[in-house]
C-alpha cells in the first residue's frame, strides 16, 4: 500500500490491518478510493460538474416522455437508486464533515455544495445534537438517529426517504421537514410519540390520505402541500394550529376543520373545488385565505370570516360578486381574482362597502379590463385602493 492510501485509510479509520488493497474508481471526473467497505471521494464534489458536453437539464417533456410503469426501460425508485455508481452507495456524515466533537449541538450539510450522503450512520456519539439538517442529498432511511434523543429540529428536506423508522424516537422534536421525499402514508405508530412538534413540513411526498396526526396537539404549522390528498380529514385534534398549507393536491371539498379555531392562513390552492361550501365556518380566527386555481364558479361561506384580511380566488369561474358578504368582512384589505369572469362595473359597485379598506384588489385577466379607464373607475369606486393589479399609485 501506497503512503498515501495509508494515510487515507487512517484518516477514515476504515480498514485493518491486512486489508485489501484500496480500489480506486473514477466518477463524472472524480476519483473516489474505496478501502473495503467504506469509499471516500477525493474531492468535495463526488457528483462532478456539469461539462458542456452533458445533457441539458430534465425538462416537464422529458417527463412525460419518459417511460410508465410496465413499460420497457421503466425504473423503480429503489432502481433508481441501484444505479448510482458504488462509490456514491455508501456515504455517512462523517465523509462529508468532521463529527468527531461529541459535544457539538448543530449538524447541517446540503448535498448541492458537493459530495451526497447516502447512508445515515456513525452519528451515535453525538448525542448533545439539537438540530440535524441533512438537505438534498440521497437518504433513503433515518434509522441511524434514533438514539440522538435531544435534537429539537429535524430537516430532511429532499432527500428519497421512503420510511421514518427511528425517528418515533426523537420524542423532543418541535420542528420536523421531511418535504420532497417519496413518503406514501404518514405511519401513527411513529409519529404519535412526537407530541411536542410544532411545525410539520411534509410537502412533495405520495402520501394519499391524512393521518397520524392524533396526538400531534401541538402543531402550529402544517404542510402537507404537493401530494395527492382527495380528503380533508384527520386534523380535528390540531386545534392550536395556526397554519394549514394544503396546496396542490386533489380535494374536492372543504371540511373537518371546524375545530381549528386559532388558523390563521390556510391555502387550499390549486385542487378541485368547485364551491366553496360551509367548511369554513368555524374559522373566525382566520385572516388569509388561498383558493385560487380551481373550478369555482361564486361566493359562498364566508360570512364568519370577519378577521379576513387576504382573500385569493385568481384563476377561477367566477361572474359575480354575489355572495360575497362585503358588510361581514371589515378587515378584508386585499381582494385577488384575476383570471375570472368578472365584466362590469356594476359588479364592482357592490363592493362599494369596502371602499374605506380596501387597499389591493387584483382583476387583470378579466373581462372588464378592457374598458379604456378601468383603473380610473376602480379608484373611483373604491377610493381605499393603493394597488390595482400589480401597479401602486398612491
Amino acid at each position: 500500500m501506497s503512503d498515501e492510501g495509508a494515510d487515507a485509510k487512517g484518516a477514515t479509520g476504515a480498514g485493518a490491518e491486512g486489508a485489501l488493497e484500496p480500489q480506486t474508481v473514477e466518477v463524472n471526473g472524480v476519483k473516489i478510493t474505496q478501502y473495503g467497505s467504506v469509499r471516500v471521494a477525493e474531492s468535495v464534489d463526488a457528483l462532478g460538474k456539469r461539462s458542456e458536453g452533458d445533457e441539458a437539464p430534465k425538462t416537464h417533456d422529458d417527463d412525460a416522455a419518459a417511460p410508465k410503469p410496465g413499460e420497457e426501460g421503466y425504473l423503480s425508485d429503489d432502481e433508481k437508486d441501484e444505479e448510482l455508481p458504488p462509490a456514491l452507495r455508501f456515504i455517512g456524515p462523517g465523509d462529508v464533515t468532521d463529527i468527531s466533537d461529541p459535544n457539538m449541538e448543530r449538524y447541517e450539510w446540503i448535498g448541492t455544495s458537493g459530495q451526497k450522503v447516502t447512508v445515515v450512520t456513525g452519528v451515535e456519539h453525538l448525542t448533545n445534537l439539537e438540530s440535524f439538517c441533512l438537505r438534498a442529498n440521497f437518504v433513503r432511511e433515518v434509522s441511524g438517529l434514533a438514539s440522538l434523543t435531544n435534537l429539537v429540529s429535524l430537516e430532511l428536506y429532499e432527500n428519497r426517504l421512503n420510511t421514518l423508522e427511528g425517528v418515533q424516537h426523537l420524542v423532543n422534536l418541535t420542528n420536523l421537514d421531511i418535504s420532497y421525499n417519496r413518503l406514501r402514508e404518514l405511519d401513527p405508530a411513529i409519529l404519535a410519540p412526537l407530541t411536542q412538534l410544532e411545525r410539520l413540513h411534509v410537502a412533495e411526498n405520495k402520501l394519499t390520505k391524512i393521518q397520524g396526526l392524533e396526538t400531534l396537539t401541538n402543531l402550529r404549522i402544517l404542510d402537507l402541500g404537493m401530494n395527492r390528498i382527495r380528503k380533508m380529514e384527520g386534523l380535528e385534534t390540531l386545534t392550536k394550529l395556526e397554519e394549514l398549507w394544503l396546496g396542490k393536491n386533489k380535494i374536492q371539498s372543504i371540511e373537518g376543520i371546524d375545530s381549528l379555531k386559532s388558523l390563521v392562513r390556510m391555502s387550499v390552492q390549486s385542487n378541485r373545488l368547485r364551491h366553496i361550501g360551509d367548511g369554513l365556518s368555524g374559522l373566525a380566527s382566520l385572516e388569509e385565505l388561498y383558493l385560487s386555481h380551481q373550478g369555482i364558479e361564486e361566493f359562498s361561506g364566508l360570512d364568519a370570516l370577519s378577521n379576513l384580511n387576504t382573500l385569493d380566488v385568481s384563476n377561477n369561474r367566477i361572474t359575480s360578486m354575489d355572495g360575497l358578504p362585503v358588510e361581514s368582512l371589515p378587515k378584508l384589505e386585499e381582494l385577488w381574482m384575476s383570471y375570472n369572469g368578472i365584466a362590469s362595473f356594476e359588479e364592482i359597485e357592490k363592493l362599494a362597502p369596502l371602499g374605506s379598506q380596501l387597499a389591493t384588489i387584483y382583476l387583470d385577466h378579466n373581462p372588464i379590463e378592457r374598458d379604456f379607464e378601468y383603473r380610473k373607475r376602480l379608484a373611483a369606486t373604491l377610493p381605499s385602493l393603493v394597488q390595482i393589479d400589480a401597479v401602486r399609485f398612491r
